[in-house]
């Protein structure tokens, strides 16, 4: 695949992001061509083949037990998974990321942290309502937010849209926050220079 149709390769639907790994075939689109595999392209077939068969597939939520959320902000983008731990294995059940609009960009760390926690709720609002919901951050000051006091407006207002929902908020180093990281920093979304 040529590099620059590398963003061809996803689309976005009204709830997400949606990305596609495409195999090195090259376009055969006509009903009656064969396609005759190299030994590298078997090889990467087989590791999709392995891939879509191994985790992290998403799995279906269970609604009687708990959701966790995990969530991180960088410099540029906020990103969050929504998943459930089912025999002492976290199983994903949804994953999400957006760029940060230029307003966003300049607001203090903490603020960016709770902005990547409120997306990811509204992303995943039909799992998070109704239930309390475990929000996993690697940002300790946001374990005792409802105690602050409110400093302006906008967090006023997110306070009010936390209130919909029942979280329970837990610190968690930022080491073992790989894959919120990871979709926070996704290299499509960084600024230009």
């Amino acid at each position: 695949m040529k590099q620059d149709h590398i963003r061809y390769t996803e689309f976005q639907a009204p709830s997400r992001l949606y990305e596609y790994l495409v195999l090195p075939m090259g376009k055969t689109n006509q009903w009656n061509s064969k396609i005759t595999l190299k030994a590298d392209q078997l090889k990467h077939f087989k590791e999709r083949k392995r891939r879509l068969a191994d985790t992290p597939v998403l799995h279906l939520p269970d609604f009687t037990k708990q959701m966790h959320l995990r969530t991180d902000a960088s410099q540029f983008a906020v990103g969050g998974v929504l998943f459930q731990v089912v025999d002492g294995v976290e199983r994903p059940i949804a994953f999400m990321s957006r760029k940060m609009k230029s307003a966003e960009l300049k607001y203090p760390t903490q603020q960016q942290e709770l902005l990547a926690i409120l997306n990811a709720l509204a992303a995943f609002r039909i799992y998070c309502l109704d239930r309390p919901v475990m929000i996993e951050t690697d940002h300790k000051s946001l374990e005792g937010i409802f105690q602050q006091k409110m400093a302006n407006r906008r967090l006023a207002r997110w306070y009010d849209i936390l209130a919909e929902y029942q979280p329970v908020f837990a610190y968690l180093p930022g080491a073992k926050n790989g894959i919120a990281d990871a979709l926070s920093r996704r290299p499509g979304f960084k600024p230009e220079t």
